[in-house]
């Protein structure tokens, strides 16, 4: 589910209907019970360190059911980043702490299932499929910025 609902908002905010009206922020939320989830959201952080946080998520989104611990470093090879440095920030603590934060700041919103979307701070609890999310965003953004819908 999130593996096709993250890719199509990211496109429709980067080049689609939603371009220059909404910032879309990522914060990795392992799930205890979610197999490989803290290994996908320490690859996650990694690669934001590095500044690659967006080809490493959409390419993992991509490859979803085919994810596994050990394809992140190829992956992060064949998206252009050092495996090496990659590899050691996977295994570094400040990575881990910096997960640990994210997901100590969801549980503090009651974060409990991924994904949980907020819109300009408020928990969203509508229709999580992109035709929707795309149009609840452009009310937003119109009622935001005072414009109306003609």
């Amino acid at each position: 589910f999130c593996a096709k609902l993250t890719p199509g908002l990211h496109q429709a905010i980067t080049k689609g209907a939603l371009k220059g009206k909404v910032r879309l922020i990522f914060k990795p939320f392992p799930i205890r019970n979610h197999k490989w989830s803290k290994e996908s959201g320490l690859g996650f952080t990694a690669a934001a360190r590095l500044g690659a946080f967006w080809k490493y998520a959409l390419h993992l989104y991509k490859h979803f059911d085919a994810f596994s611990p050990n394809k992140q470093k190829p992956w992060a090879r064949a998206l252009g980043m050092d495996c090496k440095r990659f590899g050691e920030l996977i295994a570094a603590a400040a990575t881990r702490k910096m997960l640990i934060a994210s997901k100590k700041e969801g549980l503090r919103n009651k974060v409990k299932v991924t994904p949980t979307l907020f819109i300009n701070g408020r928990h969203y609890v509508g229709e999580l499929d992109l035709e929707t999310l795309v149009d609840v965003l452009e009310e937003e953004h119109e009622r935001k910025s005072g414009q109306t819908h003609r």
